[in-house]
């Protein structure tokens, strides 16, 4: 094989040739091509991990081969590599991957960041917040600072672990990250600190062996793949205008007593598109058969982006795009700085609602005499909402835990349509009124036993009360059954001949087609559409920093969410920041939003308030950035506290 035939690299993958591409590989000629897309848009590594050439894929690593890239169909090597299931192969991707958005951050992201804000402190108040008080109770909240000395950073927060007793929860705790670049190298190295036990530990460039296992285990036995685009394709910005009842603008406390004067704005109709790969079987050498109804599995998130930024919008460079009237009738009610008093878990709170279901007493649920044949049908849906809404049913008897509990164990479905299904927020508020919870469990340790077989979108080993956080947090979930059927009768059905790929096909250069190989899949897609995200803008220069302040940050999460670490971005690839042609009106002035509201599911959203923010480098002192002399070395890991 020689410098002149086609794609020499892709040839030895092919041929499965791993002697072979060892040795093409020292010639540094051929080795510029290790990273070269074929004629149908794959690249050495990508072709190795479709067509299980473990060997090939070894040296390609090995050799440097670009691990972050993704293939014409939109998939990077480490999603090709999740399916074949290789401990090994898919431990070198994940940790270089890491290697590689760090080096590309420590070089020229934070080179770009210096010059614009080299030191400043920011705390943040994250909540997430929901009108039905149950489901309230199960979310999180965190306070974040984060603090930037020149080429040092240190993130404080409060979580500290994770209880999977009952309902998963979050524990609280008072954790630091101490991370150090240096500018020369771009290399990093970046400690956790536990500062109740006063205790320290190295986590990166050296990864502890529980960090290892947990990124191993974030990519093994995935079933599903998931893939977001974002469209701004009918985004439009609105600062909302003042009326008769409601103002324009809000005033935002620091604490550190500064007042900020704030217009609110609302970012509307952006849709997310997700595109879930699925049901997949390795075939070798064969053209891949994709079930799927996209039409063009090809629009990878580029093209995505590319389309919505083809649509004309002519108020793209107003200060702020349009004014959006008071009279819209579309939930302010908390618009107000003070509305964080929502229901929401805290550490004291009366009623543990996370008590063990396993310890709670054998217990008829009140829900139960109204379901018939185990179904919950239409009538049966309205009468449970609307208990659920009062707090009890007509009988005056109340709502409590056991009731959530026999509901999410058998009846996953109702809960998953309760909260895809929005009703009115005056319902909601008097849901938030009447759904008291009260614990009636006592310290016995009887089980209670579902007597009903658990419906679909919870697989049968999981806990259900894990499979209500999973389905309330709007965690998409993986179908219950492998339809292992279904990959029988493909591969039964499947045209072995016909779609045979030879390397004189594949390297065919009148072959120029998109090709994905080796695999039998399903693709598909859904389309959701957030109402809006909103925003609480300061005045123009009023606050230590502005949007501005935060571009290469920005870009650098562009490159992260397209991919494209090595080749950097372009006007197609532009997701945040003054880039986006929908977005960069927010930047026109020197403003920030100090209070940030975000949609994540029809009844939960994600509120981010900042408390205070100071670019003082007097404020930040350098022993922000050290460990503690009474600290020692231990291992450190969120607490995991399981049944």
């Amino acid at each position: 094989m020689t410098l002149y035939e086609s794609y020499p690299i892709h040839r030895c993958v092919y041929r499965d040739d791993e002697m072979t591409l060892k040795e093409l590989l020292k010639n540094e000629e051929i080795k510029k091509q290790i990273n070269e897309k074929d004629n149908h848009g794959n690249t050495p590594i990508h072709l190795a991990l479709m067509l299980g050439r473990r060997n090939c894929i070894i040296t390609l690593i090995n050799n440097g081969c670009d691990i972050i890239t993704r293939n014409n169909y939109g998939w990077n090597p480490l999603e090709e590599s999740i399916f074949l299931g290789d401990v090994d192969i898919i431990e070198k991707i994940s940790v270089l991957k890491i290697k590689t958005y760090i080096k590309t951050f420590g070089k020229v992201i934070l080179k770009k960041w210096n010059d614009i804000l080299p030191n400043f402190y920011f705390k943040n108040k994250i909540k997430f917040k929901c009108p039905i008080s149950v489901l309230a109770k199960l979310l999180v909240s965190d306070t974040m600072e984060l603090y930037k000395r020149d080429n040092c950073f240190r993130i404080n927060t409060t979580i500290g672990g994770l209880s999977h007793k009952g309902i998963p929860r979050i524990l609280k705790g008072n954790i630091s990250f101490i991370i150090r670049f240096y500018e020369d190298t771009g290399d990093c190295k970046c400690f956790i600190l536990d500062n109740k036990k006063k205790t320290y530990q190295e986590i990166y460039p050296n990864f502890p062996q529980w960090c290892m296992n947990n990124i191993i285990k974030s990519n093994i036995n995935i079933k599903t793949l998931y893939k977001v685009f974002i469209l701004f394709t009918d985004c439009i910005v609105k600062q909302k205008k003042g009326g008769l009842l409601k103002k324009a603008s809000r005033s935002i406390s620091m604490e550190n007593g500064k007042i900020y004067k704030t217009d609110i704005v609302k970012i509307k109709d952006v849709k997310t598109v997700i595109r879930k790969r699925d049901n997949e079987t390795v075939i070798g050498d064969y053209k891949s058969d994709i079930k799927s109804k996209v039409l063009n599995l090809t629009i990878n998130s580029e093209k995505f982006s590319n389309i919505s930024l083809n649509k004309n919008n002519t108020n793209s460079n107003e200060s702020l795009i349009s004014n959006d009237t008071a009279s819209d009738n579309d939930e302010d009610s908390d618009d107000n700085e003070d509305s964080d008093n929502d229901s929401e878990y805290t550490i004291n709170d009366k009623i543990d609602i996370y008590k063990e279901y396993n310890d709670s007493t054998q217990h008829e649920s009140i829900f139960k005499k109204y379901i018939k044949n185990d179904t919950i049908d239409l009538e049966t849906e309205k009468i449970i909402t609307e208990i659920l809404i009062n707090g009890e049913d007509s009988e005056h008897n109340k709502v409590d835990t056991n009731d959530i509990a026999f509901l999410s164990s058998n009846y996953p479905d109702y809960i998953e349509n309760l909260i895809n299904k929005p009703i009115s927020r005056k319902k909601y508020i008097q849901m938030l009124q009447h759904l008291n919870i009260e614990d009636k469990t006592d310290s016995s340790n009887n089980e209670y036993h579902s007597t009903l077989t658990r419906r679909n979108k919870i697989k049968v080993s999981e806990d259900p009360n894990v499979a209500f956080y999973r389905i309330i947090s709007g965690i998409p979930s993986e179908e219950e059954e492998k339809q292992t059927e279904e990959v029988k009768n493909r591969i039964k059905n499947f045209d072995w001949n016909k779609n045979k790929i030879t390397e004189e096909d594949y390297f065919n250069p009148s072959n120029t087609e998109n090709l994905h190989m080796g695999r039998l899949m399903n693709i598909s897609e859904n389309t959701r559409s957030n109402r809006y995200i909103k925003l609480w803008m300061t005045q123009n220069n009023e606050f230590p920093i502005s949007l501005e302040s935060l571009e290469p940050v920005f870009e650098f999460i562009n490159m992260i969410f397209f991919d494209t670490i090595n080749s950097g971005i372009n006007g197609e690839n532009v997701l945040f920041g003054k880039k986006n042609e929908y977005l960069k009106c927010l930047f026109n002035e020197k403003r920030f939003p100090v209070r940030l509201e975000l949609p994540i599911y029809p009844t939960v959203k994600m509120v981010i308030k900042n408390v205070d923010c100071s670019i003082d480098k007097e404020k930040i002192p350098q022993s922000l950035f050290e460990i503690p002399s009474d600290y020692v070395e231990d291992d450190i890991f969120f607490r995991i506290i399981n049944k």
